[in-house]
């Protein structure tokens, strides 16, 4: 998969292919933060709820679903990417944020 030490999607793409995989992963980063924020919200108003009323259960309903439906579109764009993307995206994850999505 590293040949000379270097991932194999450098000699395999293009720099423009790149920078566009670059902004695409980072709007997607921007939107799971969001989602994470609001999940958070959630769990912190529902601290103020009293557990036994019934919003507490749609809170609990409300991220469950959540993130079990950002899981699973999360499954399925994985699998329908081209392996050097993924590649791209798995190496920009293991290193951390960039400049750009931080």
């Amino acid at each position: 998969a590293e040949a000379g030490g270097g991932p194999d999607f450098e000699g395999s793409s293009s720099e423009q292919e790149r920078a566009r995989w670059l902004r695409e992963w980072g709007a997607l980063r921007a939107g799971a933060r969001q989602v994470r924020l609001r999940r958070r919200a959630l769990l912190a108003l529902s601290l103020i709820a009293e557990p036994r009323e019934w919003l507490w259960d749609e809170v609990i309903h409300d991220l469950v679903w959540s993130s079990w439906r950002e899981a699973v579109a999360q499954g399925k764009r994985e699998a329908a990417l081209p392996p050097v993307q993924r590649l791209f995206e798995q190496h920009l994850s293991a290193s951390g944020d960039p400049p750009c999505c931080a």
